[in-house]
């Protein structure tokens, strides 16, 4: 039995609980409506005479309840739509980030033994001068 077939089958209590929460609605017509309206053979079936107030209010309902349910499943695609396509994003960021540091990383692989081999060099150039310091001045 398909979704709209079970939610036609048991719709009294979706009808009791449509009609008494909406406003002007007596309890009397409530007990009117939803006494009329049975499931035969997994089929909705109205009991009620042709023309009376039940028999017009009772596919009413059933319709706006159909119409809520399907609102309901619209809302919740694009929720789930929405929340995937946020999902890719952010995953897309975080991959954006990962790279960002890996490119980060290499450059200071390479960037700190350039430093060291510089630092090398000005340490090798002072001693240098030292010498040459020195040797100007008759110590060596």
């Amino acid at each position: 039995m398909s979704t709209l077939r079970w939610l036609e089958c048991h719709a009294r209590e979706v009808m009791r609980d449509t009609v008494m929460s909406g406003p002007g609605w007596s309890h009397t017509h409530v007990k009117l409506v939803t006494s009329h309206c049975g499931c035969e053979n997994g089929n909705f079936t109205s009991r009620a005479p042709e023309g009376s107030s039940a028999h017009l209010v009772g596919p009413l309902l059933l319709r706006v309840a159909r119409g809520a349910l399907a609102l309901a499943l619209l809302v919740l695609l694009v929720v789930l739509v929405l929340f995937f396509f946020l999902l890719l994003f952010l995953l897309f960021v975080l991959l954006l980030l990962f790279l960002l540091f890996v490119l980060l990383f290499l450059l200071l692989l390479l960037l700190f033994p350039l430093l060291f081999v510089l630092l090398l060099l000005l340490v090798l150039l002072a001693l240098r001068l030292a010498v040459l310091a020195l040797a100007a001045h008759g110590c060596g």
